[in-house]
């Protein structure tokens, strides 16, 4: 049985022979991106020995994640980590026997009531990204969510619901680049808006992908793609646009 509470090491004990500060980060902290280990999201030449580059175009990601990441200080001081998400896939595939790929995102589906199937881009091993690699329609997107509006009794909505209090992070230099165009703190795997006078959910990707799950208006909005937005940067920014229509409707 796997707890929030656990350290890595207890499903990755290896990590603890490389640096037995490894033994300090409990699974929560890493889907908080407060574990202490050290990420670049920007990749700059000569990028090979970066972070971000070592995450994407990895050959073998779960090798590569079980190598490279390095411990910056000790647990709590937010960084956006993709390392973070991945040793959180290991973790749950030795803890299951199975990858997140597998029967979980099947079981979540059927309970979703989805209308098309998902999906995870892999590498060479068929290991997923877990990070950034989940493919999915709009609309089911907007089931997950739904969840954190109409579940208040699960795990994954009471750890969510939690964060909406936590402070402002996007504006320190943990957080992506451009990012501090808008106050936002993190907790859970979700980002906080705190644009306005009550905090709302919002999940972003990397090429304008955008989910807000608005507690306060009962709102749900995905928007995939960044087409439309020329004039707004980042994709907080389309975040923060989204808000402020919901409480609109």
């Amino acid at each position: 049985m796997m707890s929030w509470n656990d350290p890595i090491t207890k499903w990755i004990p290896e990590l603890a022979r490389r640096d037995p500060r490894f033994t300090h980060i409990t699974l929560g902290e890493l889907v908080d991106m407060r574990s202490g280990i050290e990420f670049q999201v920007s990749a700059s030449f000569p990028w090979f020995d970066q972070g971000a580059p070592r995450v994407y175009y990895a050959s073998d990601l779960e090798a590569a994640t079980l190598k490279y990441p390095q411990i910056e200080s000790m647990p709590g001081p937010f960084t956006y980590n993709d390392w973070a998400p991945n040793l959180l896939g290991i973790a749950y595939q030795r803890a299951t026997g199975h990858l997140m790929s597998g029967p979980a995102t099947a079981a979540l589906w059927s309970d979703l009531g989805a209308q098309t199937p998902a999906h995870w881009l892999v590498d060479a091993y068929g290991f997923p990204w877990q990070e950034s690699g989940f493919v999915a329609s709009a609309s089911d997107i907007a089931r997950i969510g739904q969840l954190l509006l109409d579940s208040p009794a699960s795990d994954f909505t009471r750890r969510s619901a939690a964060a909406l209090s936590t402070p402002v992070v996007s504006l320190g230099p943990g957080a992506p680049p451009g990012y501090g165009s808008v106050p936002m703190g993190y907790g859970n795997g979700l980002w906080i808006l705190h644009d306005t006078d009550q905090p709302a959910y919002a999940a972003l990707g990397y090429h304008g992908e955008v989910m807000i799950a608005d507690p306060a208006t009962d709102t749900v909005i995905v928007r995939l793609g960044d087409s439309g937005y020329e004039n707004l940067a980042t994709e907080p920014q389309i975040a923060a646009q989204l808000e402020h229509w919901a409480h609109k409707l």
